[in-house]
């Protein structure tokens, strides 16, 4: 019984040799088949420099977008301001009961989702 044993276990670690230079051979084919490298430094300055530009970029568009559009509102707002006093008067109490409403039927969707959590 003891040598049944000992060739089971002889059996049993030449499969796992088996296995463990299978998994080895396969890992080196995956580390050769997908070589990994660094790039320069040169080519990260180059990215930062394009990012950076790109954000510069951004910004100058967003700040023209919101230059005209505050003076869109304001000249509209002041033409309406000494032009028309009752149209201006009506707009803001109309955009005060907007921004109320608005505001309760936000309110309320959110009590709404936290009752049937």
């Amino acid at each position: 019984m003891i040598k049944s044993d000992n060739h089971l276990d002889g059996q049993l670690n030449k499969a796992e040799e088996k296995m463990t230079s299978s998994i080895h051979e396969s890992f080196e084919k995956l580390e050769q088949s997908f070589s990994f490298s660094t790039p320069e430094l040169q080519w990260f300055e180059q990215k930062i420099v394009d990012h950076k530009k790109q954000i510069r970029k951004k910004w100058r568009l967003d700040l023209i977008v919101f230059s005209t559009v505050a003076l869109i509102i304001l000249s509209v707002m002041f033409t309406t301001l000494f032009q028309m006093p009752i149209l201006f008067l009506s707009l803001q109490g109309f955009t005060l009961f907007f921004l109320i409403g608005y505001t309760s039927y936000e309110f309320g969707k959110k009590r709404e989702m936290k009752g049937h959590d």
